[in-house]
C-alpha cells in the first residue's frame, strides 16, 4: 500500500477542510439567490396573463391604489421631461459690447483712411493701394478687434472711407450705421449658442429669462450663429442690389460680411441646471397611482377575460399586501426573507443530496464541486443582476449553455438535474411563472442530446438547431394557452433565434477555460489524446511495440465494457492507450516485448523483478508529467494495478525460500486503487487480456472461466472496493470481454504452403496418368 493510504491520519486536516466545502457552497448559493429576490412578495396570480381566463371571482379584502406599471410610468416621466421647455438666459451686455467693438473698428479705420486723404495729389488721384498701407496697422487692427478681413478687402474699405472722408460723409453701400442696426435686429430676435437643431423642444418653444421675467418664444423665429450668419448675408445683398454700380456693391457685401462675422455671436445662453431643475420637478410631479380599489370592490369575476388592468390591479394588491406585513412587525419583514432563503436552500440541498448520493464522483472533488457551484451562481446572478432588472426577454436566460457545458464535462443526467434546479430558482425569482419554468428547461433539455457524445466541435454547433426547436415549441405552447398571437411573438422569436446562435458559441469558448482552470477533461480532448499519430503513442509503437499492441487490445476491451455500464467509453479507452507508457523505460524486461527465447528476470532475484514492474507505474507518471497529459490520464497510469500482488515473483520467492520470510509488500504494486468505474474497467480488462494471452488452449470455455477467475479474483483481493463499480456492473462488464477476447484467440484455418500445393498438384498429375493408361 502507498505511504497516504497506510496513514490516514495525514489525511485528516484536507479531509476537514473539504467536508465544510459543500456546506459552505450551499450557503454561498442559497444567500445569493436569497438577495436575489425581487423586495415584494411573490406575486401569486403569476399563472394569470393578458387573454387568459380566471378561474374565480377576486374581491379586494382591503382598500388599495392602483400603482402604474413600470413602463407607464418610465413613459409618462419621459413625456413630463420632454414637455419641459429648454430655458435660456439673455445676455444684453454682448449685444452693446459687440456694438462697441465695430464702432471702434470703424473710428479707428476712418482715422487712417482720413491720414490718407492728406497725402499727396497723385496719391490721391489714384487712391491708396496695398503699397501705401501700413503692414504694421493693418495686423494691430487685426488684433485689436478680432476681425480678419483679407487684404483686398482691408483695401478696398480704407479707400471707400477715404472717398467719402473727402466727399464729406459715408454714403451705401458700407454704412456704420446699417451695419450697428442690422446687429442689433439680430440681437434683438436672439441667437442661440448652440445649433438650432440641437435644442430638445417636444412643443417647439423655449423659456427666455431675461430681467427677472421669463417668456416662451417660439424656437423658429431665434437664430443660431449660424443662421444668424445667412441672414445677416441676405440683407446686406438686399442692400447692394440697389445700388447703382453692381460690381462695387458685391464687393462692398463681402467687405461688410467679412466685416460683420466676429460679433455675430450668441447672446441667449442655455441654462442646463435650471432646465434639469425643472425637468427633475415635472418628473417627480407624475403620480404613481392610476386609480384606487375599495375594500369588498370586485377585481375579476370566474370566467372573465384577463386584460392589462386587471393584471396592474393584481400586482399593486399584492404590494400592498406586503407593506401591510412589513408595517405590523419585525417578523412581518423578516419572514418572507425566511421563506425565500428556505426555497433556495431547499432547492440547492436537494441538488447537493443527489451529488452526495449518485454522484461521488463529483461530490467527492473539490475542483468538480466548486465547477459546478460556480456555473449555477453565474447563471442564477446573470438572470437575477442583468436579465430581471433590465426587463430583458426571459429567452436570455442561459439554462442550455449550463447543460452544454455539464454534458460535455461530466454527463447528461448532471446538466439534467442541474437544469432543473436552476429552473426552479428562475421560477420563483419571477413569481413563480410556470412559462419561465418551461422556458429555461425545455431549451436545456434539448441541447443535451446532440453533444451525449460529443465527437466533433461542429456536433456542438449542431445544438442550436434543437435549442431553436425548443425555444420555438415553449413560445407556440405559450401564446396557444394565453390567446397572445400579437407582434411580441417575434420578439420572442428573435431573441431565441439569438440564444440559439450564440449558446455553442459561448460554450466553446468557455470549455476552454474551464479545462485550464478547474483541471477537468472533455471528450474533446480525449479525443484528441486518443489520435494514435500523436508524438507518445506514436513513439510507444516504435519502442514498445509489444505493450502497443497490447493497450490497443486492453483500450477494445475496455470500451466495450464501459459502454455496457454506461460509463465514459471515450475516457477509458484513453487511459488504455496510454496506462503502460512506463514500460519505455525498460521494454526488455516486460513479456510482450521479449523477442528471443531468453527471458532477463531469469538472472534476476524476484525481488528485483518485482522492482523493475513496479517502477514501470511510476515511470509512466513521470512520462506523463513530461507530455503534460491530463490528471485523469494520470489516474489510469496509477491505478490500473491498484495494489495487486505479483503472483508469480511471489511464488518464486517463496520456492527460492521456503525457510525464510518473504516480505509480501515488496510483491504488491504501490497503488492507490482504482478511484473511479473507468480505471476500474481498466484494471480488470488490462488482467483478463493479459491472463488470456497465456492460454495454450484459448476454447470459448476456457476463455470464459479465465475471465470470470480474473475478475472475481480482484473483487475477492479488495482492489475494486474504492471505485463505485456495482456487482450488477462487474456481470456486465465480464458480458463484455468474453466475446471480445473470444474474437482475439479464435482457431484460424491452416492454409496449406507452396511446396506442399506443389506436392499436390503432383500426386493428382500421377494419379490421372495412371487412370488414362489403365
Amino acid at each position: 500500500m502507498s505511504e497516504t493510504q497506510g496513514n490516514p491520519k495525514r489525511q485528516d486536516p484536507l479531509s476537514r477542510l473539504y467536508s465544510w466545502l459543500p456546506w459552505t457552497l450551499w450557503l454561498l448559493l442559497t444567500l445569493g439567490t436569497t438577495a436575489l429576490f425581487p423586495r415584494q412578495s411573490s406575486f401569486r396570480y403569476s399563472e394569470y396573463t393578458v387573454g387568459s381566463i380566471s378561474r374565480e371571482e377576486i374581491i379586494a379584502p382591503f382598500t388599495f391604489e392602483i400603482l402604474k406599471s413600470n413602463e407607464e410610468l418610465a413613459g409618462e416621466r419621459a413625456q413630463a421631461r420632454e414637455a419641459v421647455e429648454p430655458v435660456f438666459l439673455r445676455v444684453d451686455s454682448v449685444r452693446a459690447s459687440q456694438i462697441d467693438q465695430l464702432r471702434g473698428f470703424w473710428r479707428d479705420a476712418g482715422e487712417i483712411a482720413a491720414e490718407l486723404a492728406r497725402t499727396t495729389a497723385a496719391r490721391r488721384r489714384n487712391g491708396p493701394n496695398l503699397d501705401s498701407l501700413r503692414q504694421a496697422e493693418l495686423d494691430t487692427m487685426k488684433a485689436r478687434y478680432g476681425v480678419n478681413l483679407s487684404p483686398q478687402s482691408w483695401a478696398f474699405l480704407l479707400r471707400h472711407l477715404s472717398s467719402h472722408v473727402r466727399a464729406g460723409g459715408e454714403e451705401p453701400p458700407l454704412n456704420r450705421a446699417d451695419l450697428e442696426t442690422l446687429l442689433n435686429d439680430l440681437f434683438g430676435y436672439g441667437i442661440l449658442d448652440r445649433p438650432r437643431d440641437d435644442v430638445k423642444a417636444s412643443r417647439g418653444t423655449v423659456r427666455i429669462l431675461h430681467g427677472g421675467e421669463e417668456r416662451s418664444v417660439a424656437l423658429n423665429t431665434l437664430y443660431d450663429v449660424a443662421s444668424a450668419r445667412e441672414e445677416a448675408l441676405a440683407r446686406l445683398r438686399d442692400r447692394g442690389a440697389a445700388a447703382a454700380d453692381s460690381a462695387r456693391a458685391d464687393t462692398a457685401v463681402k467687405v461688410s460680411y467679412e466685416l460683420l462675422l466676429p460679433y455675430i455671436v450668441s447672446n441667449l445662453v442655455y441654462d442646463e441646471a435650471e432646465t434639469e431643475s425643472r425637468r427633475a420637478a415635472a418628473v417627480a410631479r407624475v403620480p404613481l397611482v392610476k386609480g384606487i380599489v375599495l375594500k369588498d370592490e370586485r377585481i375579476i369575476d370566474s370566467n372573465e377575460k384577463i386584460t392589462r388592468r386587471h393584471l396592474d390591479v393584481l400586482r399593486s394588491m399584492e404590494i400592498k399586501r406586503a407593506e401591510m406585513a412589513a408595517e405590523e412587525s419585525f417578523l412581518g419583514r423578516v419572514l418572507p426573507w425566511v421563506g425565500r432563503f428556505l426555497l433556495a436552500g431547499l432547492i440547492y440541498g436537494l441538488f447537493g443530496v443527489w451529488l452526495a448520493r449518485f454522484r461521488r464522483d463529483i461530490y467527492g472533488k473539490p475542483n468538480h464541486l466548486l465547477l459546478v457551484s460556480l456555473l449555477m451562481a453565474l447563471i442564477v446572478a446573470f438572470y437575477g443582476l442583468v436579465v430581471l432588472p433590465l426587463g430583458m426577454n426571459r429567452y436570455l436566460f442561459p439554462g442550455a449553455l449550463l447543460a452544454i457545458i455539464l454534458t460535455i464535462v461530466f454527463d447528461g443526467r448532471l446538466a439534467l438535474l442541474c437544469s432543473f434546479a436552476l429552473a426552479m430558482i428562475a421560477t420563483a425569482l419571477t413569481g413563480n411563472d410556470y412559462f419561465v419554468f418551461l422556458g429555461i428547461l425545455v431549451p436545456a433539455v434539448a441541447a443535451i442530446f446532440p453533444v451525449l457524445r460529443v465527437r466533433t466541435r461542429v456536433q456542438i454547433m449542431r445544438s442550436s438547431l434543437s435549442i431553436l426547436g425548443a425555444c420555438l415549441l415553449v413560445i407556440v405552447i405559450q401564446r396557444q394557452l394565453t390567446y397572445q398571437w400579437n407582434g411580441q411573438v417575434f420578439y420572442d422569436m428573435f431573441y431565441a433565434a439569438g440564444v440559439a446562435l450564440a449558446t455553442p458559441l459561448v460554450a466553446l469558448g468557455m470549455l476552454i477555460a474551464i479545462e485550464a482552470l478547474f483541471g477537468v477533461t472533455t471528450d474533446l480532448t480525449l479525443l484528441e489524446l486518443a489520435d494514435l499519430n500523436r508524438p507518445l503513442l506514436k513513439r510507444l509503437s516504435l519502442e514498445a511495440p509489444g505493450t502497443y499492441h497490447h493497450s490497443i487490445m486492453v483500450g477494445n476491451l475496455a470500451e466495450a465494457a464501459a459502454e455496457a455500464i454506461e460509463a465514459n467509453p471515450l475516457l477509458v479507452r484513453a487511459g488504455a492507450y496510454y496506462h503502460d507508457i512506463g514500460k519505455m523505460a525498460r521494454r526488455e524486461y516486460f513479456v510482450e516485448n521479449q523477442t528471443g527465447l531468453e527471458n532477463v528476470h531469469d538472472k534476476l532475484e524476484p525481488e528485483e523483478s518485482a522492482a523493475v514492474l513496479s517502477a514501470h507505474v511510476t515511470d509512466g507518471v513521470k512520462l506523463a508529467d513530461k507530455y503534460r497529459l491530463p490528471e485523469v490520464i494520470k489516474s489510469f497510469i496509477r491505478e490500473h494495478h491498484g495494489t495487486s500482488l505479483m503472483v508469480y515473483f511471489y511464488k518464486r520467492a517463496l520456492d527460492m525460500r521456503p525457510e525464510g520470510s518473504v516480505d509480501e509488500g515488496a510483491f504488491r504494486y504501490p497503488g492507490p486503487k482504482p478511484q473511479s468505474r473507468e480505471t476500474g474497467i481498466l484494471m480488470l480488462a488490462d488482467a483478463a487480456e493479459a491472463a488470456t494471452r497465456s492460454l495454450d488452449d484459448p476454447t470459448p470455455e476456457n476463455i470464459g472461466k479465465v475471465v470470470r477467475d480474473v475478475v472475481i479474483n480482484k473483487y475477492r483481493d479488495g482492489e475494486l472496493d474504492a471505485c463505485p463499480l456495482t456487482m450488477r456492473d462487474i456481470r456486465l462488464i465480464i458480458d463484455a470481454f468474453v466475446p471480445i477476447l473470444q474474437g482475439m484467440h479464435h482457431h484460424r484455418i491452416r492454409y496449406p504452403s507452396r511446396e506442399e500445393l506443389e506436392r499436390l498438384r503432383l500426386a493428382e498429375g500421377r494419379a490421372k496418368a495412371g487412370s488414362e493408361s489403365a
